[in-house]
């Protein structure tokens, strides 16, 4: 069994697909949810996590959506969860090509519509096992996640 964390952003929730979002991961991967924390965000947290995008053009705008409210993170694990969940949850851009049967491009707000920004795209999961490391360290600094 592979272990990944997947996050659910702020825009999951406000457009109500939270429900959709899990279900569609959970019937491609057969991931099962290990531990579960609703949090919100600190920009620390987030400098950690996304430390390869600071300084881009786009990151306080980035900084400011995940900060608008708490998110959801799960701490899954499933055989070859970390491909089968960005397989399934697709790239960036869900105007891309390859990401027209995914949950991005299936429920996501294409870049251009979003101000020529591609920061709300709903769903975000460790896209290697060094990132995993490091969220997984951060979902352990919380108090104490929800083990399921």
């Amino acid at each position: 069994m592979n272990k990944t964390i997947i996050m659910l952003k702020p825009d999951a929730y406000e457009r109500e697909l939270r429900d959709i979002i899990l279900e569609e991961l959970l019937d491609y991967t057969k991931m099962e949810a290990i531990a579960r924390k609703y949090i919100w965000l600190s920009r620390t947290e987030l400098e950690i996590i996304y430390n390869h995008n600071i300084g881009k053009d786009f990151w306080e705008d980035f900084v400011e959506y995940m900060t608008r409210r708490p998110i959801e993170m799960f701490l899954v694990q499933a055989k070859n969860v970390l491909e089968n969940a960005n397989y399934i949850i697709g790239p960036t851009k869900p105007e891309d090509d390859k990401a027209k049967k995914t949950i991005r491009g299936k429920h996501g707000i294409p870049s251009y519509m979003q101000k020529g920004k591609h920061i709300e795209n709903l769903v975000h999961s460790s896209y290697d096992r060094k990132a995993f490391e490091i969220e997984k360290e951060v979902m352990l600094w919380w108090k104490k996640a929800y083990i399921l």
